[in-house]
């Protein structure tokens, strides 16, 4: 049989929320799902780093591969790393 059972860990031991259906000494296995809580305090505050981050990313996205005159072009990165052959 399975069944999902919101549960708390307590002083080392787990204590479910709701009743089991399980007689004394039964075996079971446990699966572990650690649920965080989130205040609106840290969501807000989440939103805004995660804002920040796409902002970057849409930043970096835009940037030029390689400039016109600066000598240098995406096709010689592996020479100037590991040097021609």
């Amino acid at each position: 049989m399975e069944n999902t059972v919101p549960a708390i860990y307590e002083g080392g031991l787990l204590r479910p929320l709701i009743p089991l259906s399980l007689p004394d000494g039964a075996q079971v296995e446990l699966r572990i799902e650690t649920k965080t809580v989130v205040d609106s305090e840290q969501q807000d505050r989440l939103a805004k780093q995660r804002r920040a981050i796409e902002k970057i990313l849409r930043d970096a996205k835009e940037l030029p591969l390689e400039g016109i005159d600066d000598g240098f072009s995406g096709s010689d990165h592996d020479s100037i790393l590991y040097g021609r052959p």
